[in-house]
Protein backbone atom coordinates (compact mmCIF):
# COMPACT_ATOMS: atom_id res chain seq x y z
CA UNK A 1 0.00 0.00 0.00
CA UNK A 2 2.75 2.38 1.35
CA UNK A 3 4.40 1.71 -2.44
CA UNK A 4 1.11 3.33 -3.77
CA UNK A 5 0.72 6.13 -1.92
CA UNK A 6 4.33 7.15 -2.13
CA UNK A 7 3.70 8.42 -5.33
CA UNK A 8 1.09 11.15 -3.33
CA UNK A 9 3.47 12.14 -0.90
CA UNK A 10 1.84 9.78 1.73
CA UNK A 11 2.81 6.87 3.95
CA UNK A 12 0.91 4.69 6.44
CA UNK A 13 3.00 4.48 9.74
CA UNK A 14 2.66 1.62 12.21
CA UNK A 15 4.11 1.75 15.83
CA UNK A 16 4.04 -1.46 17.72
CA UNK A 17 4.90 -2.00 21.62
CA UNK A 18 8.57 -3.08 21.83
CA UNK A 19 7.74 -5.39 24.42
CA UNK A 20 4.55 -6.70 23.53
CA UNK A 21 4.46 -6.55 19.79
CA UNK A 22 0.67 -4.98 19.91
CA UNK A 23 -0.86 -1.97 17.67
CA UNK A 24 0.12 1.24 19.69
CA UNK A 25 -1.32 3.91 16.49
CA UNK A 26 -1.65 3.77 13.14
CA UNK A 27 -1.76 6.56 11.06
CA UNK A 28 -1.10 8.59 7.99
CA UNK A 29 1.98 10.84 7.73
CA UNK A 30 3.24 12.90 4.88
CA UNK A 31 6.94 11.50 3.03
CA UNK A 32 9.05 13.93 1.60
CA UNK A 33 10.58 9.72 -0.83
CA UNK A 34 8.74 8.96 -3.49
CA UNK A 35 9.41 4.96 -3.46
CA UNK A 36 11.50 2.08 -1.92
CA UNK A 37 14.58 0.42 -2.40
CA UNK A 38 14.81 -2.35 -5.33
CA UNK A 39 16.20 -4.63 -2.31
CA UNK A 40 13.47 -3.67 -0.05
CA UNK A 41 10.75 -4.16 -2.78
CA UNK A 42 11.71 -7.20 -3.32
CA UNK A 43 11.91 -8.28 0.40
CA UNK A 44 7.91 -6.98 0.50
CA UNK A 45 7.36 -9.08 -2.55
CA UNK A 46 8.65 -12.38 -0.75
CA UNK A 47 7.25 -11.47 2.64
CA UNK A 48 3.46 -11.23 0.60
CA UNK A 49 4.05 -14.38 -1.12
CA UNK A 50 4.97 -16.72 1.97
CA UNK A 51 1.86 -14.81 3.64
CA UNK A 52 -0.04 -16.19 0.63
CA UNK A 53 1.29 -19.33 0.91
CA UNK A 54 0.19 -19.61 4.65
CA UNK A 55 -2.74 -18.37 4.63
CA UNK A 56 -4.27 -18.91 0.84
CA UNK A 57 -7.14 -21.18 2.71
CA UNK A 58 -8.48 -18.57 5.02
CA UNK A 59 -8.49 -16.06 2.16
CA UNK A 60 -10.35 -17.84 -0.15
CA UNK A 61 -12.81 -18.64 2.66
CA UNK A 62 -13.62 -15.30 3.45
CA UNK A 63 -13.60 -14.26 0.09
CA UNK A 64 -16.77 -16.44 -0.56
CA UNK A 65 -18.30 -15.86 2.46
CA UNK A 66 -21.65 -14.22 1.14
Amino acid sequence: MNSILHVFGWAIVIEIDENTKDFVKVYPARVKFRGFSEESTTQGHKRLAKYIKENAEILEQEANKK
